[in-house]
C-alpha cells in the first residue's frame, strides 16, 4: 500500500485488522458472487489468442491435467463457497506471525 508518513501507523494497523477479521470470517456471500462472476466472465479473454491456449495446454500437459480441465476448472471456481474460502484463510495465513517491511524517506 501507499500511504503519507504520518498514516502509515493507522493504515498498517487497519490493513492487518482487515486481514485478521477475513481470515476468521471470509468474504461476504456478495463478494464471493462478484469474485466468481470475474474469474468466470473474464476467463474467455484468458484464452482469447493462440499463444494463450499454447500455454494452457503446456500447462496441462506438463501437471497431466485431463482434457476437461478448462472446462472442470470453471465448474470448480462456480463451486467454492465462502465456508471453503475461510478455512483455507485459516490454514494458511497468519496475520500475528506475519512480518511488514516498511519502506520510507528517514528524517
Amino acid at each position: 500500500m501507499q500511504t503519507k508518513k504520518e498514516q502509515s501507523e493507522e493504515a498498517f494497523a487497519l490493513t492487518r485488522k482487515i486481514l485478521k477479521d477475513f481470515v476468521m470470517s471470509g468474504p461476504t456471500e456478495e463478494e464471493l458472487i462478484a469474485a466468481k462472476q470475474n474469474i468466470i466472465g473474464g476467463f474467455p479473454l484468458r484464452i482469447d489468442s493462440n499463444s494463450k491456449i499454447l500455454g494452457f495446454l503446456s500447462m496441462m500437459g506438463f501437471y497431466q491435467l485431463p482434457l476437461t480441465y478448462l472446462t472442470d476448472y470453471l465448474t470448480a471456481v462456480e463451486a467454492v463457497t465462502v465456508e471453503q474460502i475461510r478455512q483455507a484463510f485459516q490454514r494458511r495465513i497468519h496475520p500475528d506471525a506475519m512480518v511488514a517491511v516498511i519502506v520510507g524517506a528517514v528524517e
